[in-house]
């Protein structure tokens, strides 16, 4: 975050929250020496350090703008206590350290998904450094199974990931879960898949939701060089293609909204194809939820690098929404 371009204000921690100077935190920087001068005053301003915690349950909201500087007045002079006058100020520590705290670490991109774009489960995918668990962010009664799959194979979509690999043969992820059965709606929801293709000249399916044959949603590649985009709904196909060649990390989603009569797919957080006049889902329980292969036997195998599946359930994520968690995915940190 930009830090204000002015003096140093003194301040002096308080580790009493009763009185305060309302409930908006001001974003601070703290400075360790006083390498921008202090500003004019004897006494220093009291502060109380708000959690990222107590940000999130909204117990505190956070100011915007650029950080403001302060510099700890026991930086200054250990043995100075003298407080100017009136209630302590909240402030949210961005960058620096201030009495000791340091600013919270950055958020994760799992986290980052679930908390600023509501989506209802995340399976990070990356990092998984040994056994078959595919682990779910938001509920583990939803995690699923890797089988085959090479570990921590390549740099993930995410900086300081690691995302298996698979070589197209008996390797396929289940996250069917009675858990997921119970929160899935076909009829409106929202998903995204991280993939790097590795050869487009043989037909591999990246990741297919289905109930049975004429309800359903898939994300495959289809030799040669063509990617295939479909959601089924009552026998109706609203499909995409496109000549896609690329080994580079590809982020696939979608929105779907049979109130709205709406299905759309995107590419890299960008829209590339909508459609209406979508038909019913099926109420029924899913039967299939597999990453990486068509079947459980396994069958049409994806080759190639695998990182984030995340689904939201009820509700479409917008274009906008699409859009930043492609760009978002430079600022997240590693899970």
């Amino acid at each position: 975050m930009a830090i204000e371009g002015c003096s140093l204000t003194k301040v002096q921690q308080v580790s009493d929250p009763d009185g305060l100077e309302g409930k908006v935190a001001i974003p601070v920087h703290g400075f360790a020496t006083a390498e921008r001068g202090i500003t004019a005053g004897d006494g220093a301003m009291p502060v109380y350090v708000v959690s990222e915690a107590q940000i999130q349950s909204g117990e505190f909201s956070l100011m915007g703008g650029s950080s403001l500087p302060v510099i700890d007045a026991a930086v200054l002079n250990p043995g100075e206590a003298a407080l100017s006058g009136g209630r302590a100020m909240p402030v949210y520590l961005t960058g620096g350290t201030l009495g000791g705290a340091s600013p919270p670490a950055a958020p994760t991109y799992a986290e980052i998904l679930a908390d600023d774009y509501g989506v209802s489960e995340v399976w990070p995918l990356v990092d998984i450094a040994s056994g078959t668990a595919i682990n779910a962010f938001v509920d583990t009664d939803r995690n699923g199974i890797l089988t085959g799959w090479d570990l921590q194979n390549a740099a993930g979509p995410v900086a300081g990931t690691l995302a298996p690999y698979s070589d197209g043969v008996n390797d396929f992820g289940n996250v069917l879960s009675t858990a997921l059965i119970s929160a899935f709606n076909g009829s409106v929801f929202s998903g995204i898949l991280f993939t790097q293709a590795l050869n487009w000249a043989v037909s591999g399916t990246m990741l297919k939701l289905q109930v049975d044959g004429n309800n359903y949603i898939v994300i495959s590649n289809i030799a040669t060089n063509r990617l295939l985009l479909r959601y089924v709904a009552g026998g109706n196909i609203k499909q995409y293609l496109q000549i896609n060649d690329s080994n580079l990390w590809r982020m696939y989603s979608w929105s779907v909204d049979s109130g709205a009569d709406s299905c759309e797919f995107f590419v890299n957080g960008l829209s590339v194809a909508s459609f209406s006049g979508l038909g019913a889902f099926s109420s029924s329980d899913l039967t299939l939820a597999i990453v990486g292969a068509e079947t459980l036997g396994p069958s049409a195998i994806f080759n190639g690098n695998m990182a984030y599946l995340g689904l939201k359930f009820g509700a479409a994520l917008t274009p906008t929404e699409h859009a930043g968690i492609w760009a978002v995915r430079l600022t997240g940190g590693p899970d």
